[in-house]
């Protein structure tokens, strides 16, 4: 399945599937924590459904998210009403957001493993694209796996979650240049009551992501292994983290 097709097509539980309540009120202490005071701006690139989009602006931040998924849009412009009406959400995908907002944010955020969704041909652009929306000096801020681990360790099962009637199985299957991402959705009651979602991703790693990073012209590129902001180890790090500045 396309990657937007594939976030079309789970937008409905996505929510559901990761406990947004929840992951909105640990974002939210983490950006107050880990934003300069003088960050008032930032794009959400990648926003999904809307989850830090929300926590960004609960802290008085003058937020816009982007996504190329149509229904994820959808999705986060009626969570934001109901927490944080003043987001600005559109559609489009990373490589495509429009010249009106360039050198318009102080900061640009892209969690949640945003960044594997996004084609080798299309990365380069991405970076661009990144670096010109932020303003002189403004903050880039990326978070995806660790593939390096998660390529040695080959562990197919990421995660088993469940919602008021469903069940949701996250797994992998492992190719020579990329790794499909699956989400199994059952009924508790009636496990016939099944659906298959899958999308490719691209494992990048720590070097190939600094390298572009700073052929597209970021400065101070930084690699952490957690929101800590603790040494990346490539062994067993879970998350990359990834800083740089226009």
């Amino acid at each position: 399945m396309k990657n937007k097709l594939f976030y079309d097509d789970i937008s409905g539980f996505y929510d559901d599937m990761i406990n947004s309540d929840a992951i909105i009120k640990s974002k939210r202490g983490l950006f107050k924590r880990i934003l300069p005071e003088w960050v008032k701006t930032a794009a959400d690139v990648g926003c999904g459904s809307g989850n830090d989009s929300i926590a960004l602006s609960m802290n008085g931040l003058n937020v816009t998210g982007f996504d190329p998924s149509a229904k994820m849009i959808k999705t986060a412009r009626i969570n934001a009403k109901r927490c944080e009406p003043g987001i600005k959400f559109e559609q489009a995908s990373a490589s495509k957001i429009g010249e009106k907002y360039h050198n318009n944010f102080d900061a640009v955020l892209s969690l949640g493993n945003a960044i594997p969704n996004i084609k080798p041909s299309e990365l380069k652009t991405t970076f661009n694209k990144i670096h010109t929306i932020l303003k002189v000096n403004g903050i880039f801020l990326t978070q995806l796996l660790n593939y390096g681990k998660v390529l040695r360790e080959k562990k197919r099962i990421v995660n088993i979650t469940k919602s008021k009637d469903r069940i949701f199985l996250r797994f992998y299957d492992f190719s020579s240049d990329s790794i499909v991402f699956n989400i199994l959705e059952f009924g508790k009651n009636n496990l016939n009551d099944r659906k298959l979602h899958s999308t490719k991703l691209y494992p990048y790693q720590k070097d190939y992501l600094t390298s572009l990073m700073a052929e597209t012209g970021f400065r101070n590129i930084k690699c952490y292994g957690d929101f800590g902001f603790n040494r990346f180890l490539r062994n067993s790090s879970e998350d990359l983290i990834l800083t740089a500045e226009r």
